[in-house]
């Protein structure tokens, strides 16, 4: 059984590596990386061609393109290259994905909407305006190329 009073949480938070640090500091912020942030996840499975679960390789595909809608530098043009996508899948009694539930997509962008004054008002009208086109974009420009790249059949996800 695996529930809240038969399992341990150990907690190890520490400073940055400063290796680590040495190789994300940048002169140009423009090219600065997030750093030592990172999650393993992964097993064999037959739901994909590369035996990776789904939900992963949704979101392996989601940041494969969103990083290349960056470099293209046509579209989206706001984006900054540190990304993080999370996928995830509803499963019927019998293993079998039966829709995707949730898409997360998180991408580091430029202030391309600047507050009108230095008040915090300002700031959250500015923040609300450039979520409302981050999201547009995701969903008119990503997506759909996201969905175009998919080729597995053997889930009806084309």
């Amino acid at each position: 059984m695996f529930e809240g009073n038969s399992c341990g949480v150990f907690s190890a938070i520490h400073e940055q590596s400063p290796d680590i640090n040495r190789g994300v500091e940048r002169s140009d912020p423009m090219e600065q990386g997030a750093g030592d942030q990172g999650m393993m996840f992964g097993y064999a499975t037959n739901e994909t061609e590369n035996y990776m679960p789904l939900s992963l390789d949704l979101a392996h595909k989601i940041l494969y393109i969103l990083a290349k809608i960056r470099k293209e530098g046509k579209q989206m043009t706001y984006l900054r290259p540190d990304a993080k996508s999370q996928v995830t899948i509803e499963y019927d009694d019998n293993g079998k994905p039966v829709r995707i539930d949730t898409i997360v997509v998180s991408t580091q962008h430029d202030d391309f909407v600047k507050p009108e004054n230095d008040s915090p008002e300002a700031q959250l009208k500015a923040d609300e305006e450039m979520l409302s086109v981050i999201r547009e974009d995701v969903l008119k420009v990503l997506m759909p190329r996201v969905f175009a790249s998919i080729h597995n059949k053997r889930f009806g996800l084309v």
